[in-house]
């Protein structure tokens, strides 16, 4: 759309019964400054339509409209404003990019998840953050885990687990009466932007963000029998990262299966602890699970949290609102309420990049981190806060395709670069049309020059 003011005010009416009648333009609104939005007719690139204008001595003035962006996105949602962390870690800036889709799913090792939540599964908005098991034959009630159809459908080992497994009564039925699972998922994928709640760090666009797999290791309290087994199984049913907020004894079994994660490229996460120690609970004091630690709203470790040598990185602990039993929402303190925000972070790196490592995952968080809180950092990390507190936009940007190239195009040409390209993409370029292609096209480098020697005016390159 071009956006035209006339030499003459007093003749508006005739000057666009001429336009019209030489070039068949569409006049859209008229500003009271005496400007004009037109559409400009489909054979014409925009371009050159207004050199064309520029000829005509009855129009003073033409502009080029395009279409930007706000500085920040800000979700709809009700209590968005509660959620004090999301600007402290960074989440808004990162969600100009990426807001979470439904390609990642992370594993909930906790106490179950009402997944009957409005702002969790299918609400009044019809769509749902959590997880289906789709090789399972669906329930024939959808909110009841009793009206399965009583087979092992996909042979994993599990009958009608439809909606993830509780480990602890080995059985289907994932609801709970334990809020600390649901608040933790909260944190994670609540739904973003749907007019409803909190804001998900990687709970979409009012459509279907990253998915939660509820995996019940414990209603009261985690049982440490059972970790491995349910981390065994968030491997082997899909899950890209599994969120852990709890602490139980060391075991053989379940550093095996943590081993198991680690080889197949599943990121695990896990609290710290809340016992004012020097030491990092297990399991996340094992050196592939990453040992999230609290902070206050002063970036200071919080007085609760547990640090040492073994704590990877820190996330706002203290006042953390989030989803509870029954679509209410509540505020929650403690390690286990940082932990979720890092998950968060990770499915957001993994949905740009499905190939990224967990050690490339584990750079990314520790290079990207800031440095807050006045400790000392030594080769980057300090006792306090590990490598320090979370930045999802430092984090996501340190992996975003992006694109370099020259600001001025003459008919010499010029190459422009992608870079950060995930592995396994093909790229497909385009072009405004005061460009000509010479080279790349498919490539990470492609080259173009002005359309003519007369071509002048502003352009784009699109990746």
């Amino acid at each position: 759309m071009l956006t035209i003011k006339f030499t003459n005010s007093l003749s508006i009416d005739r000057n666009l019964d001429r336009l019209i009648n030489m070039y068949n333009i569409k006049p859209i609104r008229e500003a009271s400054t005496g400007y004009i939005d037109i559409e400009i007719p489909q054979y014409y690139d925009i371009v050159d339509f207004a050199k064309v204008l520029q000829k005509l001595d009855f129009i003073q003035d033409i502009n080029i409209n395009s279409y930007g962006r706000y500085d920040t996105y800000t979700p709809n949602d009700t209590y968005f404003y509660n959620q004090w962390y999301l600007n402290t870690i960074h989440a808004l800036d990162a969600w100009d990019y990426v807001k979470g889709l439904p390609c990642i799913v992370v594993a909930i090792l906790d106490s179950g998840i009402d997944w009957l939540h409005n702002d969790l599964g299918n609400g009044s908005d019809n769509y749902s953050n959590i997880w289906h098991n789709t090789l399972e034959d669906d329930w024939t009630n959808p909110i009841n885990p009793s009206t399965g159809n009583g087979i092992d459908d996909d042979n994993n080992g599990f009958i009608d687990d439809w909606i993830g497994w509780d480990f602890a009564n080995q059985d289907n039925n994932t609801i709970t009466s334990n809020s600390h699972g649901t608040q933790v998922s909260g944190i994670v994928s609540a739904k973003t932007n749907n007019s409803l709640g909190i804001s998900g760090i990687a709970g979409g666009n009012n459509d279907i963000g990253v998915l939660l797999m509820p995996l019940m290791v414990g209603e009261s309290g985690p049982d440490g029998s059972v970790i491995d087994d349910a981390i065994e199984y968030a491997v082997n049913n899909g899950a890209k990262v599994i969120q852990m907020s709890l602490n139980v004894l060391h075991t053989n079994a379940i550093d095996s299966a943590i081993l198991l994660a680690e080889n197949t490229n599943v990121s695990i996460v896990c609290a710290s602890g809340n016992g004012h120690s020097s030491t990092v609970d297990y399991p996340a004091s094992n050196s592939y699970v990453i040992a999230v630690g609290s902070t206050n709203q002063s970036d200071h470790k919080s007085d609760f949290s547990n640090y040492g040598p073994d704590l990877f990185i820190v996330a706002p602990g203290e006042d953390i609102y989030s989803t509870k039993l029954n679509n209410g929402y509540i505020y929650g303190t403690g390690t286990s309420f940082a932990a979720p925000q890092v998950s968060g972070a990770i499915a957001l790196l993994k949905q740009i990049n499905p190939s990224l490592s967990n050690q490339e995952v584990r750079n990314i968080l520790m290079n990207s981190a800031d440095k807050v809180g006045g400790y000392t950092y030594i080769n980057g990390r300090s006792n306090e806060l590990g490598y320090g507190r979370l930045n999802i936009n430092n984090a996501v940007l340190n992996i975003y395709p992006y694109i370099t190239g020259p600001s001025l195009v003459c008919t010499s040409g010029g190459t422009f670069t992608l870079h950060n390209r995930p592995s396994g993409t093909s790229v497909t370029w385009s072009k405004s049309g005061n460009l000509s292609y010479i080279s790349g096209q498919g490539t990470d480098s492609y080259k173009v020059k002005a359309a003519s020697a007369y071509t002048s005016g502003e352009g784009w390159v699109e990746a």
